[in-house]
């Protein structure tokens, strides 16, 4: 017994020693992220603090930098495909769009849109940040944004179906409704009918270059999310706990 205690304890001081020595030499920060997750939280803090400042001076590079940055770190799971997708539940607020118009662009030679392109419904931005919420128990997706017509308040809220894509970590999304509400948070329109209208006559517009407009998540946290859409555009989003002042809320 004695024996069997000593040779065990050997092996795991081997292993320490062993998994000492890739630490030191092996580059890759995801190695470290998945061998000692410890060390996890203060660098995604880190990491994820860079992408916020980027976002707000509003630098392309460095969005783009920081992006890849948080993909490598914590790549994310196939999390349409278990519990996991219940992080993707809620409101999250989106604090920049590095846009592409097919797949395949190369985003750095493109710029830090100020619009959200709900399968070809497009909506300026500039002065406030979008919402974009998940329902994952329902399998929709909404669109808010808030803007000033005529000295009024107005949130515009487009929404949809969704679907696991074609890996765990997309959703093919289907958008189908369009609804209007007034500065008191109560519905004054809807329009089912404007995304079939869209649909029929431009699909280019909904979808790009492939028959299905998606959105994969390459990185989540329960304060952050990455998603890269059909068209080659990158997202950044930031958890919104306020609740929805809409009515209905649901959608």
């Amino acid at each position: 017994v004695l024996a069997v205690l000593a040779a065990s304890r050997g092996v795991a001081a081997l292993n320490f020693a062993s998994n000492f020595q890739k630490l030191l030499t092996k580059r890759d920060p995801a190695f470290i992220f998945q061998e000692f997750p410890s060390f996890m939280p203060g660098a995604m803090r880190q990491a994820e603090e860079s992408a916020i400042a980027a976002c707000a001076e509003g630098s392309r590079a460095k969005i783009l930098e920081a992006v890849d940055q948080l993909e490598i770190q914590s790549p994310v799971d196939d999390l349409l495909d278990g519990a996991g997708a219940a992080a993707l539940d809620g409101r999250w607020k989106l604090l920049a769009t590095v846009a592409g118009r097919t797949p395949g662009d190369d985003l750095s030679e493109g710029g830090v849109t100020n619009a959200v392109n709900a399968s070809g419904i497009v909506l300026d931005v500039r002065d406030r940040l979008p919402l974009q919420i998940f329902s994952v128990s329902d399998g929709r997706v909404a669109n808010e944004v808030q803007l000033e017509f005529l000295r009024q308040g107005l949130t515009i809220r487009v929404s949809g179906s969704f679907s696991r894509g074609a890996n765990g970590r997309r959703a093919d999304v289907s958008f189908d409704n369009f609804e209007l509400f007034g500065g008191d948070g109560r519905r004054t329109a809807e329009a089912r009918w404007l995304f079939a209208l869209v649909n029929r006559f431009r699909p280019a517009l909904a979808t790009g270059d492939e028959a299905t407009s998606w959105l994969e998540t390459t990185y989540l946290s329960p304060t952050l999310r990455v998603g890269r859409g059909n068209k080659g555009s990158v997202f950044i989003l930031q958890k919104d706990d306020e609740p929805s002042r809409l009515d209905p809320a649901t959608f």
